[in-house]
């Protein structure tokens, strides 16, 4: 028997090693990960943008925020999608591109860093230690404000930042740990360019892309600030101020970004201005430019180039004034306060309406937080990064909620479809909260999709259609020619899930249309589960009894020993009198026989 098992524990052992060694390079080349020079997307990022896109945009980020009227809103749509129209098709990705979407995704496959239990790895401790140092934060126990005055959009939204920074930076002993997971420019709203932290248990959003517009700006390309001349640095200046006047104003500023393929936005460029302009003027000057190119490259602080790394590196060349480094941060939030996230080409809601139906909408998701009006909208620069953050945070939220013990996570896993209906970025997501104007938009543009099956339990989109008794979804999707007889990982198809959910029209529906199932066998796998329910709840009914009978049984023995000592205790007080009482009556003799002895003696004293 040995003998047969043997080649069998050979094979396991050779698989344990396999697994072990795949694990390790995975770690390796994780850890030797360059995130600054494999990973800064900014120069293909900013590229992707023309002025006119920038500007498009910051109409439709302005009314956002401004909430512009609905009558208002087609005229302005129609105006900027007919800007685009003549707009050159989006790049295909570039090989760099593809390799930081790869290796993100290296880090987002390791499902043990979501759990409570994980310790991260020394170079994951490094990298958050950089993270933190660099964006100036503070524990929220021992600081105040974590955001800008412009930051704080309210006292809700700073909470929910004071309560992420502590969790993912600054987490008790024994509270879960956070590691970086992804990162990357996007637009926020359309309109400032922020970088995207996502960690393992929350998000965050910062500006620094300003430090590298900085460097872009006073390096132009090439050569190393630190060892600028005077004549050189002048000859800099020359360079931008393309009218010569001995200043440089907005405009210059402006075509000089563009003169290096890096389009930006009004807002950014103020940021420019605010830090090289000291007087406020308007214009920047000669002594203002070189008080700048003297400030960017300060000797670098020791951890910065003996701990972290290639992050360090990267940091070590950052300047920012004591205000901008407060400014920071722009938000954080922790997976457990996302109410939901919506790929705007698929669906929308009244906030995100906007950028869904601009021409924008395939660049587009929003994130929409607990206590906060308005979603944030992340525009990416191609579809294949839109696509790529999404799933990121699909597998960090469904993650997270899966993990999760309190109640409202237990509620929530107990609904059919749940991942779909946190993360809406699918046709799944369209059935599961019954957007029938979704669902036709999509049936009309791409009949592909409807063959899919999700990655949780394998159903169709009729499958979720049946199981939830959606009617009217269901008439879409047959009208679509979907698969009526598709099964699921169980094996199940989607009248299966109408009969026992009891949904009885979906069950003539979907009969109506040659859809079949094996009732027997149903019913028979639902009575199997109810048996095995009914005899688990027997089993622990039996053993409550049986835990009865124990602790009565427990008890009357505790009784009868109290009992029995009690007596023992009578019986040792009966003895010690009974032996007290013997003690006397030996006394008593004692005394009896030595008086009987007294009176012979005076009997024959007196000759008696």
């Amino acid at each position: 028997m040995n003998r047969k098992a043997a080649p069998q524990d050979k094979d396991d052992e050779a698989s344990v090693h396999s697994s072990v060694a795949s694990l390790d390079k995975d770690l390796q080349a994780l850890d030797e990960m360059d995130i600054d020079a494999d990973f800064n997307m900014w120069s293909s990022f900013r590229g992707s943008f023309s002025v006119q896109k920038r500007a498009s945009l910051e109409i439709i980020g302005k009314n956002k925020r401004s909430r512009m009227k609905n009558e208002k809103f087609d005229d302005l749509i129609d105006s900027i999608n007919e800007v685009e129209v003549n707009e050159d098709p989006l790049h295909k990705l570039s090989p760099a591109e593809k390799k930081d979407i790869h290796q993100w995704n290296v880090r987002l496959g390791r499902e043990q860093v979501f759990s409570r239990y994980y310790f991260p790895e020394q170079w994951e401790l490094r990298e958050m230690d950089a993270i933190q140092k660099f964006l100036k934060l503070e524990n929220p126990s021992t600081s105040h404000s974590m955001l800008g005055d412009e930051a704080t959009k309210s006292e809700q939204g700073e909470e929910a930042t004071k309560r992420a920074v502590s969790s993912i930076f600054f987490p008790d002993d024994y509270d879960k740990k956070s590691v970086l997971l992804k990162r990357g420019p996007i637009l926020l709203d359309g309109i400032d360019e922020r970088e995207l932290f996502l960690f393992s248990h929350g998000f965050l959003l910062s500006r620094i892309e300003f430090d590298s517009l900085m460097n872009l700006l006073l390096t132009m390309k090439s050569g190393n600030p630190e060892h600028f001349t005077s004549a050189q640095l002048k000859k800099r200046f020359n360079d931008i101020d393309s009218d010569h006047s001995g200043e440089i104003d907005r405009c210059e500023l402006r075509e000089i970004f563009l003169g290096m393929g890096v389009p930006i936005g009004e807002n950014t460029l103020t940021e420019v201005m605010r830090n090289i302009d000291c007087d406020e003027d308007g214009t920047i000057t000669f002594d203002e430019f070189e008080l700048a190119m003297q400030q960017i490259a300060p000797t670098p602080p020791k951890w910065k180039t003996s701990i972290i790394g290639s992050l360090g590196k990267r940091l070590s060349n950052v300047f920012l004034s004591p205000s901008e480094m407060q400014r920071k941060l722009e938000c954080a939030c922790l997976f457990t306060d996302v109410e939901k996230i919506e790929c705007l080409s698929m669906c929308h809601s009244a906030t995100t309406r906007m950028f869904a139906q601009s021409s924008f909408g395939n660049l587009s998701f929003a994130i929409h937080v607990r206590g906060q009006e308005q979603p944030l909208v992340l525009i990416c620069s191609k579809p294949e990064h839109k696509d790529a953050w999404i799933n990121a945070f699909k597998v960090c939220i469904v993650n997270s909620v899966q993990n999760a013990t309190d109640t409202s996570a237990k509620e929530m896993r107990d609904k059919i479809g749940w991942q779909h209906q946190i993360v809406r970025a699918t046709i799944f997501s369209l059935v599961v909260m019954n957007n029938l104007d979704g669902l036709h938009k999509q049936i009309t543009s791409n009949l592909q999709k409807f063959c899919e099956r999700d990655e949780y339990r394998g159903f169709s989109a009729l499958h979720y259609a049946a199981a939830l008794g959606r009617l009217d979804c269901a008439i879409l999707l047959i009208q679509a020619k979907v698969e009526v007889n598709a099964t699921c990982n169980e094996q199940k198809t989607p009248l299966d899930y109408a009969i026992m959910y009891e949904k009885q029209d979906m069950i003539k529906l979907l009969e109506q249309y040659g859809a079949q199932a094996n009732r027997s066998r149903v019913l028979f796998e639902s009575a199997i589960e109810e048996q095995k329910k009914l005899k688990k709840q027997n089993t622990k009914t039996v053993n409550r009894k049986t835990m009865a009978k124990a602790e009565g049984a427990k008890g009357a023995m505790s009784e009868a020993m109290s009992a029995l000592k009690e007596r023992g205790d009578r019986i040792e007080k009966l003895d010690k009198k009974t032996a007290d009482l013997q003690h006397d009556a030996q006394n008593y003799a004692e005394m009896a026989k030595k008086l009987k002895k007294k009176a012979k003696k005076k009997t024959t004293f007196f000759g008696l």
